[in-house]
């Protein structure tokens, strides 16, 4: 149940819509009883044939609470419907922030696909959470209240049969109905969840699965997850059939009983003949609020499922910490690294060891080593994706863990090996280097980088659709695209991480004079693991096993004769 109040708690800022709601549900279920009554006592009291004066309540009655319930169920719609959409936003933001705190490694620990499913299937289950488990109970309670004391009114026992027949229906059924779809419920959620990872690893790797003929076994892992989704389903399908059957029983016998009981009353003149249709009537549309209890419980499984499910990653301790107080960012944007040691949770070994490295705003820095060096690791601890364990490292002067991750991301402008292109528009793929930017802006941005004679081909210019994640671009168009992004954030420090990775020779060449040839008045730090083109930075870092092993110039380098050179002439025989 813990779950279950965390999951309340979200409920508790829109307390007043709630309270609307509710109101508005009770009413309507109030105006169906009383339509019920008024419709029995018209009838009845019709047939003993007396002046139409005594009809007139009742036909005004029918009127009012036929026209009311129509009008106060949309009502209550529109409030309980305002509610859930306002709780799904607000599930999707909270836990897209808790998300945000977990880059990268909640990213590097758990599939695409299985976050995809937290972020949209399991965050709409919850959109059972008022309409289907909060609001039914508070409605059968005082629709359940209001009906008893009225039958208390006329007599005991109709009451009590009533309140057992209730009781059954609105509480041991239910319960019973929890107990057996428990397992189903968990099983649909983590189903689910199993079979979107599966499809969206699959449709991702489409190319590999043709190429290497793997479809028909692809098809059969999928094929099994959809038949364990379906008997899932199917399971919590015949739980609600039983719940629905059962219940229209309990309905049946309590409208029975409360009959039976009420006949005695109308012997002894107690009660009035013409209110036993009117007792029965309103009994069975009385348990219109008792109805939904069943399905309560039923969709109680899979939102708690789902809950837990959005807890386990939210309450994942960050791997970055924030300062309770972050200290001011300096205006000054020189980095320098002293004693730099980093390994990652749960390794006995220091993927980055000693590290001293001195980078002045304006200076050109490449950092070379072969994979597996710890050249990616020093990436991210300088942008804050890990914070790291010995050592410091300062920026302007100031310690980096003092200062908050945001500030340190409006300092540092980072290109990766695949930059991510927005399945979107040119447009909205550029701004997200600066969002307020004009079009003449982006058409700058897009001439510096040598994308102006690509540009003119585009059917729609800026609004042009670029395709699932660029597809439409060649390799070399989309890291220029990223480079044209990252220059209209304006930042000091530009992080390039193997940008050429998966770029021919030629391209590659192109990209890198493009880089060092802008002129944007900040440092640079080149990360790559291929040794061409250095001799235009100032200074090249040759990390091997977490540790600079050399520094220096690549004429330096050459002449030292030493590991870089050995890695460079292997480089240079491959390409001759």
């Amino acid at each position: 149940m813990k779950t279950l109040f965390r999951l309340i708690h979200f409920t508790l800022p829109l307390w007043k819509e709630m309270l609307l709601a509710l109101l508005l549900s009770v009413i309507t279920v109030a105006c169906a009883v009383g339509l019920m009554g008024t419709s029995a006592y018209l009838i009845s009291y019709a047939a003993l044939q007396p002046s139409i004066a005594y009809l007139q309540v009742a036909i005004v009655g029918v009127r009012f609470f036929g026209i009311s319930r129509g009008v106060f169920r949309y009502l209550e719609r529109l409030a309980s419907h305002s509610v859930n959409l306002r709780l799904l936003a607000e599930f999707r933001i909270w836990l897209y922030r808790k998300l945000e705190r977990l880059v990268p490694a909640i990213v590097q620990e758990r599939r695409g696909g299985d976050l995809l499913s937290l972020l949209t299937a399991d965050i709409d289950t919850l959109e059972n959470l008022f309409v289907r488990i909060i609001s039914p109970p508070i409605t059968a309670f005082f629709v359940t209240m209001g009906m008893f004391f009225f039958l208390w009114s006329l007599g005991n026992y109709p009451a009590w049969i009533y309140l057992i027949g209730v009781f059954i229906g609105g509480v041991i059924l239910p319960a019973g109905t929890y107990v057996t779809s428990r397992r189903a419920g968990r099983e649909y959620i983590h189903v689910r969840a199993e079979l979107t990872s599966r499809l969206v690893s699959t449709i991702q790797s489409t190319g590999e699965i043709l190429l290497f003929g793997i479809q028909e076994p692809q098809m059969e892992r999928i094929s099994s997850i959809s038949r364990g989704f379906g008997n899932a389903q199917m399971a919590l399908a015949r739980v609600n059939g039983f719940g629905s059957g059962a219940t229209t029983w309990i309905v049946n016998l309590t409208v029975l009983g409360v009959l039976a009981a009420s006949i005695p009353l109308v012997r002894e003149g107690s009660m009035s003949g013409v209110l036993l249709a009117v007792v029965t009537l309103m009994t069975a549309a009385s348990f219109e609020a008792i109805l939904p209890l069943t399905l309560t419980t039923q969709f109680l499984t899979p939102v708690l499922t789902a809950g837990r499910r959005m807890f386990a990653i939210a309450d994942a301790a960050p791997q970055v910490n924030e300062p309770a107080h972050p200290a001011i960012l300096p205006v000054a944007s020189g980095i320098e690294i002293n004693g730099l040691s980093f390994r990652y949770p749960d390794s006995p070994e220091f993927v980055l060891n000693r590290v001293e490295l001195s980078l002045p705003q304006g200076k050109k820095i490449a950092i070379v080593g072969p994979s597996g060096s710890g050249k990616s690791t020093l990436v991210n601890v300088l942008t804050r994706s890990w914070d790291y364990s010995e050592g410091s490292i300062t920026f302007g002067g100031i310690e980096l863990k003092t200062l908050d991750s945001k500030d340190v991301y409006s300092r540092i402008g980072i290109l990766a090996q695949s930059p991510v292109i927005l399945t979107d528009t040119l447009r909205r793929n550029l701004q997200i280097g600066d969002p307020d930017a004009k079009d003449g802006d982006l058409l700058r941005s897009l001439e510096n980088v040598e994308l102006g004679a690509w540009y003119k081909t585009l059917p729609q210019g800026l609004d042009t659709w670029l395709g699932d994640r660029g597809v439409k671009m060649s390799g070399g168009e989309r890291q220029r695209l990223a480079i044209a992004r990252l220059d209209l954030r304006n930042v000091p420090v530009h992080i390039y991480d193997e940008p050429t990775a998966n770029l021919d020779a030629i391209t590659e060449k192109q990209i890198f004079d493009l880089v060092m040839k802008r002129e944007h008045g900040g440092s640079i730090i080149w990360v790559t693991h291929r040794l061409v083109n250095l001799e235009q930075v100032d200074e090249i870092i040759f990390l091997e096993h977490g540790r600079i092993l050399e520094r220096g110039t690549q004429t330096q380098l050459l002449a030292l004769g030493g590991r870089f050179a050995e890695f460079y002439e292997i480089q240079n025989s491959w390409l001759d």
